[in-house]
C-alpha cells in the first residue's frame, strides 16, 4: 500500500488560504504542491495594488498555529473598537464587545500575513511554485494544466486538485464547465474601492490615535478601526505596528442624482487632482493635513470592483474549492479571511475524523493513515464539506452586503448607536440569552447560519419591546422584559461565549482547538415514499413508477456520459489498486431510496479503477460499448421473452439467427454456416474445442492435443481444460520474427504427436494477439489443417471485424477456410461487453456437439433447420435473447459506418507509430504490413537501442515501467505493460475505442513525452 506521503495534492494558487491549506497537509504528510500565477510577494518591490489590511477574528485566529498567532499579535494591531469620525468633526466610539481583550479585531497587512504563512508552508516541506498560471482543470481527475514563465505548458495530476486561487477562480470556472452541475451567481454590487495611505507621525506614532482615546481612560488610547461614515460613500483606516495607517475609500462607481435634489458622488466623478481634493477637503478634512500624498493615492489605481460569488457545490471528482473560490464576500463584515480560514479548519476537522474512521481496526493515526485510507477519507471529506461550509458562505455573503449599509450610514446615527449600547448592556447582563449578531460573527465560532437564525428570533422580540419603550430611558425595563420573555421560551439560548486566550489556537496534532462544533455528526438515512424511496413489500412496480425509475436513471446515464465526454473521468482511477470495496455479508432486509443506490453506483463503485468507456482506454484490447448496443440489451432483458427455443419466440429468434448470419457473412462464410452468440471469446474457444472434439474417438478427448500460438491467448488454455482435455495436451508454437505462428514448428510439432500416438484435434490460429496486433498465415494454417484432417479454429477475437475494410481482408485472409472463427463484436464492433459469437463453417458441427435429444417436457423443440432452437447449438438452455445488442446498432447505422470507424483506427496506430518513433528515447516493437491496430514501444537504456547486456535489458524494463506508470498517472490515457520474447519489456496502446480520435493521439503523444521528461529529472 501507499504511504501517506504518496498521495499527491496540487493547489492552484498561494495566497494566505492557500498557504495555510498547504501547512495543514503538510501535517498530514501529503504530498503538496502550489501553482501560483503571480511571483514571489517575498520578493516584491514597488507599488502595492489593491491590498486592503486585513482584519482577523477570533473565527480565524482559532486556525492558524499559535505560533503563527503569537508573530501576528507582535506584528499586527488590536481593535477593541470602531471609531466613528462624523460630518460635524466630532468622533464617537463603539466598542465591538464587553471584553476589549477577547472582543477585537487584529489589523494586519495582507501582505505580512502572506508573507508569513509562505515561510511555514515552505518550511512545512510543501513546494510553491510562482509564475504558472493555470489555465485548464480536469476537475474529476485531479489534474491541472498551468503556462509557465516561460510559456511552457505544464499538467498536474494529483490525488486530490484545491482551488485556492480567488475570485475569479479558473479551477471553479473548469469544475462549472466540467459537469459538475454547479450553479454559481456572480453579482457585483454599486461600489469600488481605493486605497490610501497615511503615514506616521514625524516623532514617530499614529496620527488618528487621539480621536481614539477612551473617554474613561483618557490616558490610556485605544486603536480602533476608523469610519468616515458618509451615506453613499465611507472612508476606513487601519492602523500598522509602524505608525501608518491603510485607508480605504469605498464609493459606487457611477454617480448621479440622489433624488432629492442633490448629486451623488461617484467614480466616474472624481477624475483629477482636483476633484479629489474637492471631495476630502469637504468630508474628511481631518485626513487631508494627515495624508499629504492622497490625491496621488486616489488618482494611481482604477476603483477596484466588489462583487459577491455563491457557487454549489464546492467539490466536483477530486476537486475543491476553499476561500474565495468558493464564496466571494464584500469587505464590509470583515469575515473575508476569517471565513476562508473557517474553511481549512471545518475540512480538516471533517477529514480527520473520516481518516479515524477509514483507519479504525487498523491502527492508522492522523499522517500515518496508508494512502488508501487517506483517499477514502478525503472521498468522503469532499461532499461533507460542500454541505458543512456552503450554507455558511452564503450567510456571511448575505451578512457582509447588509454591514455596507451600516458601516456608510448607520453607524453615524444616534438611534442606531443607542441600540448597539443596548443591546452590548443585555449582553453584558445576560450572555446566554442575547448575543449581537456582530458579535457571535466575529468572536464565536457559532456558524454563521445559526448564529443568524438565532438572531433573528431573538430580534424579533427585541424590536417588539422596543417599539412599545424607549431604548435611551426605559433600557432598563426592555432588559428586564426580554430576559423573562427569551428565558421563559427559549432557556438554552445563546450561543457559548468564545475561549478564553489561554486556551490555544493550535496543538502539536496539528488538530485546531475547538473545533468539535464544526464536525457535523453522521446523518440517519432518509427514505421518502414512492420510488424514490423503499418500495413497500411488493415487487411490481405499475407503468407511472416504471417511467419515473427510467428517468431517475437515464438522468445519471446522460449525466455519466455528458462528463465522460467532457473529459471529466480519468482514463482510470488509482485507488482501485488500493483496497476491495467493503463486503456485505447479508442481504438488506428493506428497501433503500433509489437516488442512494444510484449514489453508490456512479459516485462510489464507477470512479474506481479502469475506465473502459473513456476514449484514452487501450490497454488490453478496449470495448468502446456503445450506448446503442446497451439500448438493445436493455429491450432485450425488459421484454424478458426465452429465444432458446424456436416456438417460444419465433420473432426473436429470427432476429438473432440474423445476426448470426451478418456476422458468419462478414467473416466470408457461405451457405451451411451458422453460429452462437455468447458473453464472451472464452466461451467461444471452449465450444470451438468441443466441435473438434467431435471429430475424435471419445476415448481420446482426453488424450488429444491442441496448437496454439506462443502469443495465443491464454483463454486458450482454459478452453481446453473445460473441454476436458488433459493437461499435457496443450501445444505452445513458436512464433516467427513478426510475432506470427512459425508454420515449420507447428508442422513437426504435429508429426512428433503423430508418431508418439497422440491425435491432434484442433489448431487455433490467431487473428489479432493481443501484444502486438500479430495476425497469423491463416491461409497457409488451413492448408497444413486440411493435410492431417485437423480441426482448424481461428481466435479472431480480437481482430475479426476489421475484415470488412480493405487493409483487413489482406491481413486475414484465409479466415473463411476456418472450420470455426471465435469473434468479440465487443471488441471490433464496439459493442457492450458480453457481445461474442462463435462461427462455424458446418452449422451440423455445433448440433453434432451440444445438442441433447429427446426433452420430453419440451415437445415444442423445432426439428426443421431453418427454425433452429438455440439451446441445441450452445451449452445452454435458459439465456437471455442477445441479439438485440448487435442488431439494434447495425441496423440503426449500417454496417459502413462500422467499417469507416475500423478504418479510422488503423490510420490512428500506424499514426501513433509514426510519431512515437519519432521521440527520442523511444523504441517502436516492429510491425508488417499491414497491421492491427497495435502499437508497442519501450523506454531505451542510456538511450541504447540494443539491449541485450543483461544491465542495459533490466535498466530499460524498469524505466519503461515506470514511463507507463507516469503516462497513466495523468489520467488522459491508460495503457499497461507486456512481456515479449526479443524485445522484453514494453508499452503497449491498443486503439480500439470508436470515440477514440487525432486529438486522443495528441494527448498520448504528449504525455510520453512529460514521462520522458520526468524520467530524466527522476
Amino acid at each position: 500500500m501507499l504511504a501517506a506521503r504518496d498521495v499527491r495534492v496540487t493547489i492552484v494558487g498561494a495566497g494566505p488560504v492557500a498557504c495555510l491549506v498547504a501547512i495543514e497537509l503538510r501535517k498530514r504528510s501529503f504530498e503538496v504542491s502550489l501553482y501560483e500565477r503571480g511571483s514571489d510577494v517575498r520578493l516584491a518591490t514597488g507599488a502595492r495594488g489593491h491590498s486592503f489590511n486585513l482584519t482577523l477574528t477570533r473565527r480565524g485566529l482559532t486556525s492558524l498555529d499559535e505560533h503563527i498567532v503569537d508573530m501576528l499579535y507582535r506584528n499586527g494591531v488590536v481593535l477593541p473598537q470602531r471609531v466613528i469620525h462624523h460630518v460635524d468633526g466630532t468622533t464617537s466610539c463603539q466598542p465591538y464587545g464587553t471584553d476589549p481583550d477577547l472582543h477585537h479585531l487584529l489589523s494586519i497587512p495582507r501582505s505580512l500575513l502572506h508573507e508569513m504563512l509562505l515561510d511555514e508552508a515552505e518550511k512545512a516541506g510543501a513546494r510553491l511554485n510562482f509564475g504558472f498560471e493555470c489555465i485548464g482543470v480536469e476537475p474529476a481527475s485531479g489534474s491541472a494544466t498551468f503556462v509557465d514563465g516561460g510559456a511552457g505548458i505544464v499538467r498536474t495530476s494529483a490525488d486530490l486538485l484545491i482551488g485556492c486561487d480567488g475570485a475569479n477562480s479558473i479551477v471553479r470556472h473548469e469544475m462549472f464547465r466540467r459537469g459538475a452541475q454547479m450553479r454559481i451567481s456572480q453579482d457585483y454590487v454599486a461600489d469600488g474601492f481605493v486605497e490610501i495611505r497615511i503615514p506616521a507621525l514625524t516623532g514617530g506614532g499614529h496620527a488618528l490615535l487621539d480621536a481614539a482615546r477612551d473617554p474613561e481612560r483618557p490616558r490610556h488610547p485605544r486603536h480602533g478601526l476608523h469610519i468616515w461614515p458618509r451615506g453613499e460613500f465611507m472612508l476606513l483606516a487601519q492602523p500598522n505596528v509602524d505608525g501608518s495607517y491603510t485607508a480605504g475609500l469605498w464609493m459606487p462607481m457611477v454617480g448621479g442624482d440622489d433624488g432629492e435634489g442633490g448629486e451623488r458622488l461617484g467614480w466616474d466623478r472624481v477624475r483629477t487632482p482636483q476633484d479629489v481634493r474637492a471631495l476630502f477637503e469637504e468630508h474628511f478634512p481631518d485626513v487631508v493635513d494627515l495624508a499629504s500624498s492622497y490625491a496621488d493615492d486616489v488618482l494611481q489605481w482604477s476603483p477596484a470592483p466588489l462583487k459577491t460569488v455563491r457557487c454549489d457545490p464546492y467539490h466536483h471528482g477530486r476537486t475543491v474549492l476553499i476561500g474565495d473560490s468558493a464564496h466571494t464576500l464584500v469587505p464590509f463584515f470583515g469575515q473575508g479571511i476569517n471565513c476562508s480560514f473557517e474553511d481549512v479548519r471545518t475540512f480538516f476537522a471533517l477529514f480527520d475524523r473520516n481518516l479515524a474512521e477509514t483507519g479504525s481496526g487498523t491502527g492508522s493515526e492522523t499522517g500515518t493513515g496508508t494512502g488508501h485510507d487517506a483517499a477514502a477519507a478525503l472521498a468522503a471529506t469532499l461532499p461533507a464539506y460542500t454541505e458543512w461550509r456552503r450554507p455558511a458562505g452564503d450567510t456571511i455573503a448575505d451578512l457582509s452586503l447588509a454591514m455596507a449599509s451600516e458601516l456608510k450610514d448607520r453607524s453615524g446615527d444616534v438611534a442606531f448607536q443607542t441600540r448597539k449600547k443596548l443591546e452590548k448592556e443585555l449582553h453584558l447582563r445576560h450572555p446566554r440569552l442575547y448575543v449581537p449578531l456582530y458579535h457571535a460573527v466575529a468572536f464565536t465560532d457559532t456558524p454563521y447560519q445559526d448564529a443568524v437564525a438565532r438572531h433573528e428570533r431573538h430580534r424579533a422580540v427585541l424590536d417588539e419591546l422596543c417599539a412599545r419603550h424607549d431604548p435611551a430611558g426605559e433600557a432598563e425595563l426592555i432588559i428586564a422584559a426580554y430576559a423573562e420573555a427569551i428565558g421563559r421560551a427559549d432557556p438554552g439560548s445563546g450561543p457559548v461565549p468564545a475561549p478564553a486566550p489561554d486556551s490555544g489556537s493550535g496543538r502539536s496534532d496539528g488538530r485546531a482547538a475547538g473545533i468539535g462544533h464544526l464536525v457535523p455528526a453522521p446523518r440517519a438515512e432518509q427514505r421518502p415514499g414512492g420510488i424514490h424511496g423503499t418500495t413497500g413489500t411488493g415487487l411490481h412496480l405499475d407503468p407511472a413508477q416504471q417511467k419515473e425509475l427510467l428517468d431517475v436513471v437515464t438522468s445519471r446515464l446522460m449525466d455519466f456520459h455528458e462528463d465522460l465526454s467532457k473529459g471529466n473521468h480519468p482514463a482510470w482511477y488509482r485507488v482501485a489498486a488500493a483496497e476491495p470495496p467493503r463486503a456485505e455479508q447479508r442481504a438488506p432486509r428493506t428497501g433503500t431510496a433509489v437516488a442512494t443506490l444510484l449514489d453508490e453506483i456512479f459516485d462510489s463503485a464507477l470512479p474506481d479503477g479502469m475506465m473502459h468507456p473513456h476514449p484514452g482506454f487501450m490497454a488490453h484490447v478496449p470495448s468502446g460499448g456503445l450506448f446503442q448496443g446497451a439500448v438493445g440489451e436493455f429491450v432485450a432483458r425488459s421484454l424478458n421473452r426465452f429465444a432458446g427455443a424456436w416456438a417460444a419466440a419465433p420473432g426473436f429468434a429470427r432476429l438473432e439467427a440474423n445476426v448470426i448470419d451478418w456476422f458468419c457473412s462478414l467473416m466470408g462464410y457461405g451457405e451451411g454456416s451458422f453460429g452462437y452468440l455468447t458473453t464472451g471469446g472464452s466461451i467461444a474457444n471452449f465450444m470451438a474445442l468441443r466441435c473438434a472434439l467431435e471429430r475424435l474417438p471419445e476415448h481420446q478427448h482426453h488424450r488429444a492435443a491442441v496448437y496454439v500460438s506462443e502469443q495465443g491467448h491464454f483463454s486458450v488454455a482454459k478452453a481446453e481444460r473445460l473441454a476436458g482435455i488433459g493437461a499435457g495436451g496443450h501445444r505452445s508454437v513458436p512464433t516467427d520474427g513478426a510475432y506470427r505462428m512459425d508454420l515449420v514448428a507447428l508442422r513437426e510439432t504435429i508429426e512428433r504427436d503423430l508418431r508418439y500416438g497422440t491425435p491432434p484435434a484442433c489448431v487455433v490460429a490467431t487473428a489479432g494477439t493481443t501484444n502486438t496486433g500479430a495476425v497469423d498465415d491463416l491461409r497457409a494454417v488451413a492448408e497444413l489443417c486440411r493435410e492431417y484432417g485437423v480441426w482448424f479454429h481461428v481466435d479472431a477475437c480480437f481482430g475479426g471485424f476489421f475484415r470488412l475494410t480493405r487493409r483487413g481482408r489482406v491481413l486475414l485472409d484465409g479466415i473463411e477456410e476456418a472450420d470455426s472463427i471465435a469473434v468479440d463484436a465487443h471488441k471490433s464492433l464496439f459493442l457492450p461487453h458480453g457481445s461474442s459469437a462463435l462461427l462455424v463453417r458446418d452449422k451440423g458441427t455445433l448440433k453434432q456437439a451440444f445438442a441433447i435429444p429427446d426433452a420430453a417436457y419440451i415437445p415444442e423443440l423445432s426439428q426443421d433447420d431453418d427454425r433452429p432452437d438455440f439451446m441445441d447449438y450452445g451449452p445452454e438452455l435458459t439465456r437471455e435473447f442477445r441479439g438485440l445488442t448487435a442488431w439494434l446498432p447495425i441496423k440503426m447505422h449500417g454496417i459502413n459506418a462500422f467499417e469507416r470507424c475500423l478504418d479510422d483506427k488503423l490510420d490512428l496506430a500506424e499514426d501513433l507509430a509514426v510519431r512515437l518513433a519519432g521521440v527520442e528515447g523511444i523504441d517502436i516493437v516492429s510491425r508488417g504490413e499491414p497491421h492491427l491496430p497495435t502499437v508497442a514501444f519501450r523506454v531505451r537504456a542510456n538511450n541504447v537501442s540494443d539491449t541485450d547486456d543483461t544491465d542495459d535489458a533490466a535498466e530499460a524494463a524498469r524505466l519503461t515501467e515506470r514511463a507507463c506508470e507516469l503516462i497513466c498517472s495523468r489520467g488522459n490515457i491508460y495503457v499497461a505493460t507486456s512481456e515479449l520474447p526479443r524485445e522484453g519489456h514494453v508499452i503497449r496502446a491498443c486503439i480500439m475505442h470508436h470515440q477514440t480520435d487525432a486529438g486522443v493521439i495528441d494527448q498520448f503523444v504528449e504525455d510520453v513525452r512529460w514521462a520522458l521528461h520526468r524520467l530524466g529529472e527522476e
